[in-house]
């Protein structure tokens, strides 16, 4: 939600200034709250394959479950999106995709391209394709630990990974910065191989749920923690942004350093956010549950069809900034999209795979 604030405030307001720094904070903790909430339910699957020998043939199936949970509505909106299909007047040509040039968006290596290649549908799925890359490497280095483990520390073997996860992006982004290599890519901030963390603070709060009963007071604690620590953090975004001498008087080694460890400033908060809004809501009143539940039904496809609709309707002047009612409209249109889409596409094959042999070696949600 914080994601849509962010792109229908850019759309709707362009007010310019702090709002608009705001408003971009906003987006980019709605990411890393989103990384914190995904890696905080997958960890939860992460977690139960810890309880034996994590075989190959596991692995398969997490990915595989993994696959058939994002690729099918992602490809759907690729292929509507496709300039060779799109002959309607409904469509924008600034997000129009060609995928005989946008070859590496189906595959998610987006990120590894300048941004000149770039379609608008790739200002969005940049953060899908981070979350895509750490979902695939994540369970490799835990059947790889699995192997040395013994059966003591089995039950340490995600937090392990975790760490290590953490402090080799850390490590890597800093001398990335530091060095401003092209080898790293056009982008930095969103390269696959320096955010293999991206995750790592919502399954490391996962794995806290399960090994102990977090308390309301906890709980409470822990969204206090969270939010205060984003707000704080709201304040440097500002800072690094308003004054035109921070980069002149820090030096190239603090400037890599800050760079380096940004992205764990705020995915740590986002996830003592998540971790305690977890152990509240099943306390919170029906409407509110059910509310909730239908957002986080929708989540992934709002995710994808939000931006698209955003330029088809400005595009016919359905978006006025000087008048509520098509804003409203809009809005309408972005969640009935999202509905259409996960009724369409995400529930069928969903059903598919859950009748499918494409079961875990123990009952599990993956959601």
């Amino acid at each position: 939600m914080l994601v849509l604030l962010d792109h229908s405030w850019k759309w709707w307001f362009r007010t310019g200034g702090r709002s608009d720094l705001v408003a971009g904070y906003a987006g980019m903790a709605g990411v890393e709250i989103f990384f914190s909430l995904s890696g905080f339910l997958i960890g939860s699957i992460l977690i139960r394959l810890t309880h034996d020998e994590i075989r190959l043939a596991e692995i398969k199936t997490f990915w595989s479950r993994r696959w058939l949970r994002t690729l099918p509505a992602y490809w759907a909106v690729l292929l509507l999106l496709n300039s060779h299909f799109s002959t309607t007047p409904w469509y924008d040509a600034h997000f129009l995709v060609d995928l005989t040039d946008d070859w590496y968006s189906p595959f998610f290596l987006q990120n590894f391209v300048s941004g000149d290649k770039w379609t608008q549908f790739s200002t969005v799925t940049w953060s899908l394709t981070l979350e895509e890359w750490f979902y695939f490497f994540f369970p490799i280095l835990l059947g790889i630990l699995g192997k040395f483990a013994t059966s003591t520390h089995k039950q340490h073997m995600v937090p392990m990974v975790c760490g290590v996860l953490i402090f080799a992006s850390v490590l890597i982004r800093f001398f990335a910065w530091h060095e401003n290599d092209p080898f790293w890519g056009p982008n930095l901030n969103i390269n696959p191989l320096l955010r293999l963390d991206c995750a790592t603070s919502g399954v490391l709060a996962a794995w806290v749920a399960n090994q102990m009963k977090v308390s309301n007071r906890q709980a409470a604690f822990c969204l206090l923690i969270g939010i205060v620590c984003i707000l704080a953090m709201l304040r440097v975004w500002i800072w690094t942004f308003e004054s035109a001498r921070w980069v002149g008087w820090l030096s190239g080694f603090a400037v890599a350093a800050y760079q380096s460890i940004r992205p764990i400033l705020i995915e740590a908060p986002a996830a003592f956010i998540v971790l305690g809004a977890y152990s509240v809501l099943p306390t919170a009143n029906r409407l509110t549950t059910d509310i909730v539940g239908f957002i986080a039904r929708i989540s992934y496809s709002l995710y994808l069809v939000h931006l698209p609709i955003f330029y088809f309707s400005n595009a016919h002047q359905l978006s006025l900034e000087s008048d509520w009612v098509p804003k409203i409209w809009v809005t309408f249109l972005v969640f009935f999209g999202a509905w259409v889409l996960h009724k369409a596409i995400e529930l069928p094959v969903i059903r598919f795979r859950d009748k499918s042999r494409l079961h875990p070696r123990q009952p599990l949600e993956m959601n």
